[in-house]
This record gives C-alpha cells, structure tokens and sequence, in this order.
C-alpha cells in the first residue's frame, strides 16, 4: 500500500490524534492548547494517575497541562507525558558532513 496505513492502524492513529480537550488558559489571552488522546492514553497507561480507583488522590487526580515551546504535556501525580506533533518535526541534512 505505499507506506500508507490501512484498516484498523487508520482508524486507531484518527482516534488517537484526536484532540480529546481543548485548554483555554487562565489569565493572559493565548491560544488553547490541543490535548491530542493520543496524550491522554499516554498518561493512564503509564500509571502516571494513581490507583486506578483514584483512592490516591482522594476521588479524581488532578492533572496540569503544560507547554513548552511546541511540546505539550500532561502532568499528574505520579509522572508527565509529553508530545511534540511528528509535523512540526524538521529533518535538515548537514551539507559538510565528514561521511558523505
């Protein structure tokens, strides 16, 4: 198929790349940040929330959202997740390199 993705891989990368929360930040006007769900499974699968009954946070943990230049993170009790959106990736080859 080209390289392309078919059957189930398309549809599990349309739903994991859906934006899942939109944040609109406090105070200063700035532009919302996109929460992808590919983030948000990040987060719960590696146990960064706790006991999965929340018990360690007294019902539901609290999560921070955070930025950092392109990267947007999730951070909970026990860890962060962090994403950086693979187009906003740039691959620039070195014109002198020694090996080639």
């Amino acid at each position: 198929m080209a390289g392309r993705a078919v059957g189930q891989r398309v549809l599990r990368d349309a739903l994991l790349d859906h934006v899942a929360v939109l944040v609109t930040p406090d105070g200063t006007p700035a532009a919302p940040v996109e929460v992808p769900q590919r983030l948000v499974q990040g987060l719960v699968r590696m146990g960064f929330l706790g006991a999965a009954d929340g018990s360690a946070a007294g019902g539901a943990a609290a999560v921070q959202v955070r930025v950092a230049g392109r990267w947007v993170g999730l951070v909970g009790p026990h860890g962060a997740a962090w994403l950086q959106k693979a187009t906003d990736l740039a691959v620039t080859p070195l014109k002198n390199h020694p090996n080639g």
